[in-house]
């Protein structure tokens, strides 16, 4: 009886630790930074037939403005390559510091409007989430995943679009590469910062001498 209340708990410890896994894995960000500094966007390449595919940072509602959502750029697709991008092709999102959680969503006009969101897990994951924001067929060889690790804080992201779902898996509509350039925020040692306010003070005080 002993033995089997020790295998019991034994099992279902391993049963709950493995949940929590799952559970953490499925709610963790696509991409979490490890230092602070400006978030860089590059869009690198882009394959597919003509549409425009609008990339951004968080999970915005769908029924929201542009001008609502944290929009990083718009690509436009023109016969089976990148033609324009707007604003540009690199774009600086501003300092993020060291722990931001990051996820994305894809906006496709393809023959619609379709959404996909790297945010959604489990059962809330739709078609379009799956196509854009994981490989399921595994062509990429990184185990299901879309994000390919160039080095520290620095990574491209191998996205189909949003519409793409009931057409390929072949992650080569959108090539966006993201990583973060450290911002050293360098603070005036003690006695720096002592001999600028002194010299402050004096030219204050050289001013009132001559107004006198």
């Amino acid at each position: 009886m002993r033995r089997f209340t020790l295998h019991f708990l034994l099992f279902l410890s391993s049963v709950i630790a493995s949940f929590a896994l799952l559970l953490n894995t499925a709610s963790a960000a696509l991409l979490v930074t490890t230092t602070g500094g400006n978030l860089i966007l590059q869009a690198l390449s882009g394959q597919g037939d003509t549409s425009n595919q609008e990339f951004g940072i968080g999970t915005p509602a769908i029924t929201t403005l542009p001008s609502e959502r944290q929009v990083v750029f718009t690509l436009h697709l023109y016969r089976d390559r990148l033609d324009t991008v707007t604003p540009s092709a690199t774009v600086n999102m501003g300092y993020f510091p060291a722990g931001s959680a990051l996820d994305f969503y894809q906006i496709s006009d393809y023959y619609g409007s379709f959404w996909a969101f790297s945010s959604h897990a489990g059962s809330a994951r739709t078609p379009s989430d799956i196509a854009v924001f994981s490989d399921p067929d595994n062509s990429l060889g990184l185990g299901g995943s879309v994000v390919q690790v160039l080095g520290i804080d620095d990574w491209v992201l191998h996205l189909d679009d949003a519409a793409s779902f009931g057409y390929d898996d072949d992650d080569n509509e959108l090539l966006i590469r993201v990583f973060v350039d450290p911002v050293l925020r360098q603070i005036p040692e003690p006695t720096t910062f002592a001999l600028v306010v002194a010299g402050l003070a004096g030219l204050r005080l050289g001013r009132r001498g001559v107004a006198a």
